[in-house]
């Protein structure tokens, strides 16, 4: 996939403190909005949909969050990442009732929902790769993060 969804070094908490799930939306969501690839409503209507529709997902090597909400609040697509300091609790996406402590929160802002499930197919076999998940799991500031995902989603 080539590279049409934005994705940067200020879009990347390598350190995520927050403790409540909304709060780490929030967070994720403000450094869209600071860089003008979201308006003003994403972070609440993200934190709406979430209520809704949890996106807590479990693989084998880590638990994440893949949290998303509608193209309209998106004026440019891209990614936000916050690898989490602490384990924080979402719900499950398979099992709404079922906690999910995660280790990392994506924030897709898509402006094209032609692309939601290619991006989606990918995110999911990164997280099945245990050599991706252990060098994701060491990388430790955000421009490592930021290529090692890049090199993952946007290869071919």
């Amino acid at each position: 996939m080539k590279q049409i969804i934005n994705m940067n070094e200020k879009s990347i908490d390598p350190c995520l403190t927050c403790t409540q799930k909304e709060d780490a939306l929030n967070a994720l969501a403000v450094r869209l909005e600071a860089q003008g690839f979201v308006n003003s409503q994403f972070s609440g209507d993200l934190i709406a949909r979430e209520k809704e529709y949890p996106t807590g997902l479990m693989f084998p090597y880590i638990n994440i969050a893949l949290a998303h909400t509608s193209p309209a609040d998106v004026n440019t697509s891209a990614i936000a990442v916050g690898k989490c300091f602490r384990p924080v609790t979402f719900f499950s996406m398979e099992d709404p009732e079922k906690a999910v402590d995660v280790e990392a929160v994506f924030v897709l802002a898509l402006k094209n929902p032609d692309l939601h499930l290619d991006i989606l197919s990918r995110i999911s076999e990164m997280f099945i790769d245990e050599n991706w998940c252990n060098r994701f799991k060491r990388t430790g500031n955000a421009e490592e993060i930021c290529q090692l995902i890049k090199a993952y989603l946007f290869q071919n």
